[in-house]
């Protein structure tokens, strides 16, 4: 599934009113519909950030604001496989967890172990990994 989450975190728009977060909300959806001819399943905010006009923009567009309940700030400071198993102790069915794809150079490579040490385990207790699917409560066009 693939989210909106903006083309990118200038925050400032978050309150520069309504109409602003809708064009900004939309100008990223039209990259999506257009370009890559596919639809998001809902919106995830920079940073987690919620405002009267984020809401009132996807109330207008019917879109759901989806975000995470675990977050490992992982752009920021290592993700280590201490932390990762750590984690699923507090890790229930249907959580969200939010990780990144950004990382270079000897951070990918313990990314890259750490992420597949965490689904190995996940999976070894259980969890399973899927895609989030909203039902959709109108009609297809």
């Amino acid at each position: 599934a693939i989210g909106n989450h903006s083309l990118d975190h200038r925050y400032g728009v978050f309150f520069r009113g309504r109409q602003a977060m809708l064009e900004w909300i939309e100008a990223s959806e039209r990259v999506f519909q257009n370009d890559l001819k596919t639809k998001t399943v809902g919106f995830r905010s920079p940073a987690g950030i919620i405002t009267p006009p984020l809401i009132w923009a996807l109330k207008k567009r019917q879109m759901p604001l989806i975000h995470w309940n675990h977050r490992f700030f992982d752009t920021r400071f290592e993700w280590t496989k201490v932390k990762a198993l750590r984690s699923l102790k507090y890790t229930k069915g249907g959580s969200i967890i939010l990780l990144h794809d950004c990382h270079e150079g000897s951070r990918r490579e313990e990314f890259l172990e750490t992420l597949a040490c965490y689904i190995e385990t996940a999976l070894s207790r259980g969890f399973e990994f899927c895609s989030i699917i909203l039902e959709s409560t109108q009609e297809e066009g």
